[in-house]
């Protein structure tokens, strides 16, 4: 890509591979929610920034509970660096990298709290597929053409 004439900024400027953002990372393990529950609970990332902070909420999500939301955790850094970072959880805990956060993350998922939240928001989407089926009766059988 050739530079404006009028840029003053150098032509090798090159984009550094830098340590994924704790918000990626975030959206990558909300995404990968949703297939594991068969969409009876997804999650979401909410940022909003304050000054030079910005602050990353994990939310649960329940669709057969009119979209109730529960945040199960929040991450907070500097918009640069974006490490160390705090997740604010039960407790408060420092992460220094990239490698620190996705192993804490991993505890988190893992915990028996976590576990009985996803379970309750499970069984109202169980609850809520089971009403919708008895309330419609049976689904005749479709005719062939």
């Amino acid at each position: 890509m050739r530079k404006s004439p009028n840029s003053l900024w150098p032509e090798d400027l090159v984009m550094t591979a830098d340590p994924r953002s704790p918000k990626s990372i975030l959206e990558e393990q909300a995404a990968a929610l949703a297939p594991l529950t068969h969409n009876k609970v997804i999650a979401t990332v909410v940022a909003s920034s304050q000054s030079t902070w910005v602050t990353l909420d994990f939310v649960l999500v329940a669709p057969a509970l009119n979209n109730y939301r529960y945040k199960l955790f929040k991450v907070r850094h500097k918009l640069h660096p974006e490490y160390p970072a705090e997740i604010v959880w039960d407790a408060n805990l420092t992460v220094k990298d990239e490698d620190s956060l996705r192993e804490r993350l991993a505890k988190i998922f893992r915990a028996e709290t976590t576990s009985r939240v996803l379970s309750e928001l499970m069984a109202y989407g169980t609850a809520a597929n089971v009403e919708e089926e008895s309330s419609e009766g049976p689904v005749p059988p479709s005719s062939p053409r």
